[in-house]
């Protein structure tokens, strides 16, 4: 019996675009088996990575709802413009506010960076063996896994192999949709979190595309599509790149020097952890490792240079960045900081993914030219003696040198085999290894499939030992932390009850990188306002009032009675580690034991063409008894006062005691510069005989001992300087109690007994991931004390006087709560303002209430009641593009106290709105919103055939 009937057609192959798309597919999907591995502790423990900046900033950051401007970090930051802020960054917003999936967004960037070294490898080489070489070698290298901590880092270097593919493509003629893939590809590296890497990256790309051109023969046509590629990338990341630009004029860091430039460098012992990667190094900066089997396939590639100008450029490419890496040990880095741009950016060694990708490349030629059997006895003895020769080298430098090298982890860590350790002979191991399968490849060409997948497994191998983490079958041993430590603790929760009637500030003075309370960017995910934080666009004008630093760590001179900037900036509370202010190292001076450390508190304004009488104030810890107080002083900028001139005076005031010393030019204290000889020839007083004798200090300095009649408590100390051309400075203050204990002072614990402005509130014990339900003694805690402001100004307030004054005047003003002409400075009643607005203004006196209402994203509400109208000063950063609305009616908002803000205000009672509106930020947005389009329309664009790779 038959049948018959239609036959059904074979299935159709799946060609064209279809087709690269699936094999794509199978390369992502084992490249994300492979790092779903390494990373499983985080998949399968729900922990969150967390190893330094993830835990400060990034992970916080991710946790964070988007926003335009911040007010709970930094007093008021412009989050728009910081470029570590990547809410534009398309992965980052799929991954923050779509999958809700942390370890999602630390695993894809090592996926992705592979997926797309494979794609480039593939398309130069034609092998997919020599593109799995250098996807792995690039993917597992320790520029992408030691960058954990900088994931914003990881994620700029991914895409940077995808970059030099749409460069290599459009110069070699292909579709013009290469143009929106390397568009997109540019502004994603740009977007995922720091102008860096897309700097190096775009420089790499023109060299790289100005090189093929010329090598092609198409210079015209490719540098338009160059040209276009670039300037639809600068169009799509304009939403951030826009603002950041405007940023850059207001933040704190403009110019870096050349150490800064050339900072976390590898010395020539450290450089040898490119053969041997246990040598200590910095993973993080100075990442240099990318495999000793990834080094040899590299040489080996880079014998194949003749006719292929890819291989060329990337071998430069390696040996730039490479001696990059060495810092000031070559020229190459110092060459690199006359560039106008590198010259503003620090750390240049960041630029060694460019190494770590090009090393990749090679190694994938190398694995291409086995396979096609196009390597020759004398490539193979070359690569082979170079390599024993390294390797022996460096094993003899480490024997013979030891104390040059430090090696940083054992056996232990990495794997439960006891032969597996990363000392000398495991790598010359290795090398041995590789060596002889490449000369079995030579002499045995039927087996070269078997000896490049060989060579795959023992580079993969060998990258994941060199790594500074342990690795075992669960995976790499990360640095976690459980997602409970992501709440807030009981001492946070607490802090933000005490902080919120008056919407006061927080302030760890060490710095939030180190404060286990509101680290970090956790303020601004837990709501808890601070006056610190961290970020990389800290403003400028922060950084004067507070002088502060990037993670908001602060001087201890802004502690001091005559300091003005933590009341400005409303903050109520603050936290002192012990570690803070430890026991000071101690010398003996005629004796008496003083403390090491100068106080170098200066009394009143200190420079030199300021004639105004000045003084500063100290009270003595009211706890500590004082018979004998004993200080060294000094004159500076003071050689034009005569002989005889009174020029200050030491005042004790304590209960029932008031003593008073002068201090005369030439009979008791000089000017600290007498003791240089062309000063002394011109200086109109005597350079006193009678000195302190302390090798830390210049000569010129001198000892006042001041003796009370009777033991007393709470002594105040008052130092006054004359009207002269100069200013007098206390060097050291040792303070003798009743039982004859000397106590040498230092500038923190001195300024925080000062009962007048601070007062000890409570001790606590804790650290960054107890305490989150009850407080709990737990192992790991440290001890910290909370000290309250008494002085701390409300969120905002009325002043009833504005007084213009230049920038510096305004700095010394707040430094010594004196204004120009030497009267008191009061914050609460007088506002100062830039110089050419409005004159000095007064308003008259009377009832005067505000009232912060509410504070929403970029705009906070003040409710105002005045008699008389007034200045309102509400404690937020100023920055371009805020604006006051007082009922509706536009008014100027002023920049006001070096960095806050400010508004004039009609009599009555009235609401005011403080709103930003940033005009760089919509014209970054409409810009974004064309470039997107424009890169949509090419991608979808129906393309020519492309030339056959």
């Amino acid at each position: 019996m038959s049948t018959s009937g239609p036959t059904a057609a074979p299935p159709r192959p799946i060609r064209g675009a279809a087709a690269a798309l699936l094999r794509g597919a199978v390369v992502a999907g084992a490249f994300a088996a492979l790092f779903g591995w390494l990373f499983r502790p985080l998949i399968a423990t729900g922990a969150y990575l967390s190893e330094s900046d993830l835990f400060d900033w990034f992970l916080p950051l991710f946790l964070s709802p988007p926003a335009v401007w911040s007010s709970d970090i930094f007093a008021g930051l412009p989050v728009f413009a910081d470029t570590s802020d990547a809410a534009h960054y398309p992965l980052y917003f799929f991954f923050a506010r779509v999958a809700h999936s942390w370890s999602g967004y630390v695993i894809l960037p090592y996926v992705l960076g592979a997926t797309f070294a494979y794609a480039y490898g593939r398309v130069v080489t034609g092998s997919r063996l020599a593109a799995a070489a250098t996807g792995l070698a690039y993917g597992l290298s320790e520029a992408m896994i030691g960058r954990q901590a900088h994931i914003n880092f990881v994620h700029a270097f991914a895409w940077f192999p995808l970059m030099v593919l749409a460069v290599d493509r459009l110069v070699d003629g292909a579709s013009s949709r290469w143009i929106a893939v390397g568009a997109a590809a540019t502004a994603c590296c740009f977007l995922s979190g720091h102008p860096q890497p897309v700097l190096y990256a775009v420089s790499f790309c023109v060299l790289y595309g100005v090189t093929g051109a010329i090598a092609g023969r198409r210079v015209k046509e490719a540098s338009v599509r160059l040209v276009m590629m670039f300037a639809l990338a600068g169009l799509v990341m304009a939403i951030k790149a826009v603002p950041f630009a405007q940023a850059t004029l207001y933040i704190a860091r403009q110019q870096v020097g050349l150490d800064q430039f050339v900072s976390h460098a590898n010395s020539p012992a450290q450089m040898m952890s490119l053969l041997f990667p246990a040598i200590a190094h910095d993973r993080r900066e100075a990442s240099l490792y990318v495999g000793l089997v990834t080094i040899i396939l590299a040489l080996l590639g880079a014998r194949q240079w003749r006719g292929q100008w890819r291989v060329a450029l990337w071998v430069a490419a390696a040996l730039v960045t490479g001696l990059v890496a060495m810092g000031k040990t070559t020229p190459v880095a110092a060459i690199f900081y006359l560039l106008p741009v590198y010259r503003r950016s620090r750390v240049i060694t960041r630029m060694l993914f460019i190494f770590a990708f090009a090393v990749a490349v090679l190694a994938g030629w190398g694995i291409a030219a086995l396979q096609r059997k196009r390597t020759t006895r004398r490539d193979i003895t070359t690569v082979s003696v170079i390599a024993a020769g390294a390797l022996l080298a460096g094993a003899v430098w480490t024997a013979i040198d030891p104390a040059r090298f430090v090696f940083e982890f054992d056996a232990s860590r990495l794997s439960a085999l006891p032969w597996w350790n990363t000392g000398i002979w495991v790598q010359v191991g290795i090398g041995a290894c590789v060596i002889a399968l490449l000369c079995y490849s030579r002499y045995t060409r039927a087996a070269v499939p078997a000896v490049t997948i060989t060579l795959l497994a023992l580079l993969a191998a060998d990258e994941l030992h060199g790594q500074g983490y342990g690795i075992t079958a669960r995976g790499l041993q990360l640095v976690t932390v459980p997602a409970a430590a992501t709440r807030p603790s009981v001492h946070a929760r607490q802090m933000a009850a005490d902080l919120l009637p008056l919407r006061q500030r927080y302030l760890a003075i060490g710095g939030t990188t180190i404060d286990p309370i509101v680290p970090g960017g956790f303020a601004r995910l837990w709501h808890i306002p601070i006056a610190g934080g961290y970020s990389p666009i800290v403003l400028e004008r922060l950084t004067a009032l507070a002088t502060m630093g990037g993670n908001g760590d602060v001087r201890p001179e802004t502690l001091g009675i005559s300091d003005a900037a933590l009341d400005l900036l409303a903050v109520r509370y603050i936290t002192v580690r012990d570690a803070d202010f430890p026991p000071p190292a101690t010398f003996e001076r005629g004796g008496t034991t003083w403390a090491v450390p100068e106080l170098d508190i200066p009394v009143g304004r200190s420079d030199c063409g300021f004639t105004r009488a000045r003084s500063t104030s100290i009270q003595l810890p009211a706890a500590q008894s004082v018979s004998t107080i004993d200080l060294v002083m000094d004159l500076r900028c003071a050689e034009d006062v005569p002989q005889g001139t009174v020029v200050g005076a030491v005042d004790v005031a304590a209960p029932g005691v008031n003593l008073h010393h002068e201090l005369v030019a030439g009979v008791n204290i000089s000017d600290r510069g007498l003791s240089d000889e062309s000063i002394r020839q011109r200086a109109r007083h005597q350079r006193v005989a009678a000195k302190f004798d302390d090798p830390a200090l210049r000569p010129d300095v001198f000892r006042v001992t001041l003796r009370l009649p009777a033991v007393q408590h709470g002594v105040t100390l008052s130092v006054h300087g004359g009207a002269i051309k100069g200013w007098l400075v206390v060097d050291h203050l040792t303070v003798t109690d009743g039982a004859g204990a000397q106590h040498p002072q230092t500038l923190g614990p001195l300024y925080l007994g000062d009962e007048r402005r601070w007062r000890e509130l409570r001790r606590i014990r804790t650290s960054r991931t107890t305490d989150r339900d009850r407080d709990e003694d737990a192992p790991g805690e440290l001890e910290y004390t909370i000290y309250e402001n008494v002085r701390a100004l409300p969120r905002a307030w009325i002043a009833s006087r504005v007084m213009p004054l230049a920038g510096d005047e305004m700095v010394a003003t707040v430094r010594t709560m004196q204004l120009p002409d030497g009267t008191p400075f009061d914050p609460r009643a007088i506002a100062i303002v830039d110089e050419g607005g409005p004159a000095d203004e007064a308003f008259p006196t009377g009832r005067a209430a505000a009232t912060v209402s509410r504070i929403d994203d970029g705009r906070i509400t003040v409710d105002v009641d005045t008699d008389g109208g007034g200045f309102l000063v509400l404690s937020e950063s100023y920055f371009p593009g805020w604006r006051a609305r007082i009922d509706g009616s536009s008014v100027p908002v002023e920049r006001t106290d070096l960095d806050l803000q400010g508004a004039r205000i009609p009599p009555g009672r009235h609401q005011v709105v403080f709103e930003l509106a940033s005009s760089t930020l919509r014209l970054g947005t409409a810009l974004t919103a064309i470039g997107t389009l424009c890169t949509a329309l090419l991608l979808i664009k129906p393309s020519r055939p492309q030339p056959p790779r």
